[in-house]
């Protein structure tokens, strides 16, 4: 082998040099492609792109909404759960993405299913359709996306930033006139603010803390970063002691917000982002609050555990270049029972806020 030839001994070590410039060959070429995958600081720290489509509130008649969604994105889990939890399947049409950048002719997703089963376009990939609402766009094709064709026969992009949306589908779901029952209400007005303000601490220091630990191209970004993510859990944790959810015993956004960095904690980011300090076995108040997130319908529907873990492990190839994909944890190996009794929508009630 190489390593063999070059050890031979003599005056220079050529096994030394050898070993030092593929080491720094290969740091060089990883660290280009993790620039291009993950926009960085000048300090090695990942830097989350704005979204450029946000919409304070919707209009006072709304049409028909069209959700671009994928299941390996912890964004789209979120909103893809809150449309299923809120019952919206007949205001909100969700279109399935996947993750392909081989085939994708910008950014990474292209339509799931037949060829040009898109609804409203029928497009291939997600590129096709920002371009096909907005004429000209250059920037980022990212999911999820929220579209609207409009009552007067008009296509727009409403948003495509995961929060946002997530208060979009929530005005959505407190305006539906057709609906006998109670309706969901994550974003309950006497508590918003306090809402707000832990969804924006969830995003600083653990939604968006795992991948500014897992794509760091330095090692004090990555030290940074990490320290805030278990800084975050230990807190949260604390914070479960005494309540059920985030914001007390009665489910809110924040939860929603949660739940799809809790769920691929330990299959993923423990290890392919480096953030394997502790798990969330090792969070007893957690682990007990996923596992009743788990209870709500629309939970296991809105997530693939697998499929997930497969795309991560294969299309972050930056990251792990061999493309071999983890056998587990499974379900059963994070603390989940896949088969345990769901909610039934009576049961809901006593867990959620109501208008």
């Amino acid at each position: 082998g190489l390593l063999e030839w070059a050890g031979g001994g003599g005056i220079i070590n050529t096994q030394g040099l050898v070993v030092k410039g593929s080491k720094t060959v290969w740091r060089e070429i990883w660290k280009a492609m993790a620039r291009e995958l993950a926009p960085q600081s000048p300090d090695g720290t990942y830097q989350r792109p704005k979204d450029p489509f946000i919409e304070d509130k919707l209009p006072e008649k709304f049409g028909q909404f069209y959700l671009y969604t994928g299941n390996a994105c912890p964004w789209c889990h979120r909103v893809h759960f809150a449309t299923l939890l809120q019952g919206l399947e007949k205001e909100v049409t969700v279109v399935h993405l996947l993750d392909d950048a081989e085939k994708a002719s910008r950014g990474g997703w292209i339509i799931k299913g037949a060829a040009r089963a898109e609804p409203v376009f029928g497009a291939k990939d997600l590129r096709e359709v920002y371009e096909g609402a907005c004429e000209g766009f250059k920037g980022r094709c990212t999911a999820p996306m929220l579209l609207e064709c409009t009552p007067g026969g008009g296509k727009r992009i409403v948003s495509n930033n995961s929060t946002n949306i997530l208060k979009l589908l929530n005005e959505v779901s407190t305006r539906k006139s057709d609906q006998a029952g109670a309706r969901i209400d994550l974003f309950p007005s006497e508590i918003k603010g306090e809402i707000d303000r832990m969804g924006q601490y969830l995003f600083e220091n653990l939604n968006n803390g795992v991948y500014q630990a897992g794509f760091s191209t330095s090692q004090a970004g990555y030290d940074t970063a990490v320290k805030k993510v278990f800084a975050c859990l230990d807190k949260l944790e604390s914070n479960l002691d005494d309540q059920r959810f985030l914001m007390g015993d009665k489910m809110t956004a924040t939860d929603v917000m949660m739940l799809p960095t809790i769920s691929r904690f330990d299959a993923v980011y423990a290890t392919l982002f480096k953030c394997g300090k502790r798990r969330i076995k090792d969070y007893p108040n957690l682990l007990g609050w996923m596992k009743l997130m788990f209870r709500f319908p629309g939970s296991f529907e809105s997530f693939d555990l697998d499929d997930s873990r497969r795309s991560y492990f294969e299309q972050l190839f930056p990251m792990n270049p061999s493309l071999i994909v983890p056998s587990g944890p499974s379900w059963e190996d994070i603390g989940i029972d896949p088969g345990q009794g769901r909610m039934s929508n009576q049961e809901v009630l006593d867990y959620v806020h109501v208008v």
